[in-house]
């Protein structure tokens, strides 16, 4: 069933007009996701704030870089509004806010 609604948001987004790569990028995403929802008896449509922070923190032991496991969080919240709006859960357990990373601001210096 995942599979399937994974499928059905994407092509949501294309119908969109969101850009190939922001959809390149969401199915890698979402599929990481399911591999995860797969690898821990995880429910997707009984997904929890908790289950939530620990794909966070599976994230974060993967050594990514702080802005792709936002990413990641951005795109869940996505998915999971599109889930809240199809009926599939009733509300949306993604508070990026509360997971959101601070993400380090590349400074340019000017030489004059």
């Amino acid at each position: 069933m995942l599979d399937k609604l994974i499928r059905e948001y994407i092509a949501d987004m294309r119908a969109q007009g969101s850009s190939e790569a922001t959809i390149k990028s969401y199915t890698s995403h979402l599929l990481k996701f399911k591999e995860w929802c797969n690898a821990n008896g995880i429910d997707f449509t009984k997904l929890s704030i908790k289950d939530i922070k620990l794909f966070h923190n599976y994230l974060l032991k993967q050594d990514l870089a702080h802005h792709t496991v936002n990413m990641h969080i951005y795109c869940l919240k996505g998915f999971y509004d599109f889930l809240v709006e199809e009926g599939i859960v009733s509300g949306n357990p993604v508070l990026t806010r509360r997971l959101a990373i601070k993400e380090e601001k590349i400074r340019r210096y000017h030489h004059v």
